[in-house]
């Protein structure tokens, strides 16, 4: 399993450029930096994937598509996030798919992200199943895991709202639908976001990547991971991706402790070590 380390801009050298030959930039990022948008640039044209989310994690809903495209040439992408819908009806976020494609210029790969109502996991299995075959004929190299999109078509059945207990079972559920011929995957299957069960990921073998800003945003407040998971939980609120000023010693061992025992995880998922 490959990372994707989310970094603010002054941050990217130092710790993005510790992601494995993946990464994730943010539109509304992009379009407002151009020093965030031009690292991004390079990565893209050193041979790295460069995936462009589309904002509906930050923003609840994805960015309109003129701006999706003008953060994909900013950033030179490779692969770009189309439209999802967290919390509305599967078939909405699989139809915004196709008519994404049709739109985005064909040197841009598609990433697709499966939704659903709460409680309505057979929908998100659906748009899994869907996003899968479509794969085959469309642009579709990456389908999404996503953090919103577990919790809600999973936690009628494990009774909570904890993303890597849900994605764990998410996880579970795609191996049934693999082992039953249900789910012939041929794009990459990628983990977007952590939770705060770091420990977790080493289950998640089925993945070929997964991106995180937590190593560093809670190493920037001192906070490590300890037995594998965050005491108390994540901390509220999210990257300043505009943070100015110096790090100190204690954060900058802090997020390196944090994306070395990341990383430890990581590698186990694979049966490896490194």
């Amino acid at each position: 399993m490959k990372l994707a380390l989310i970094a603010p801009t002054r941050l990217l050298d130092g710790y993005g450029s510790q992601s494995e030959g993946v990464h994730l930039a943010l539109v509304h990022v992009a379009l407002q930096d151009p020093e965030y948008a031009d690292w991004f640039k390079r990565r893209s044209m050193a041979g790295d994937t460069v995936i462009l989310d589309n904002g509906a994690y930050e923003h609840g809903s994805p960015s309109p598509i003129e701006e999706i495209l003008k953060a994909a040439e900013l950033v030179r992408a490779t692969t770009v996030v189309a439209p999802d819908f967290p919390g509305e009806r599967w078939t909405k976020t699989v139809d915004a798919l196709v008519d994404f494609v049709d739109k985005l210029p064909p040197r841009y790969y598609v990433f697709g992200v499966p939704q659903s109502e709460v409680g309505d996991y057979v929908g998100w299995g659906n748009s899994l199943q869907i996003m899968s075959q479509l794969s085959r004929s469309l642009r579709i190299s990456h389908i999404g895991v996503s953090i919103l999109a577990c919790p809600n078509a999973f936690r009628r059945i494990t009774n909570t709202p904890d993303v890597e207990v849900n994605r764990l079972v998410a996880t579970g559920y795609m191996r049934h639908l693999e082992e039953q011929g249900l789910l012939r995957r041929r794009a990459k299957l990628h983990y977007l976001g952590l939770g705060h069960r770091v420990d977790f990921v080493r289950h998640y073998d089925i993945a070929d990547s997964l991106d995180t800003a937590s190593p560093i945003r809670h190493g920037l407040v001192c906070r490590t991971y300890q037995d594998g998971y965050l005491p108390g939980g994540k901390t509220p609120g999210h990257l300043d991706f505009a943070m100015q000023g110096y790090t100190t010693e204690a954060q900058r061992l802090a997020m390196q402790f944090n994306i070395d025992v990341l990383k430890a995880h990581a590698r186990a998922a694979e049966g490896t070590e490194k």
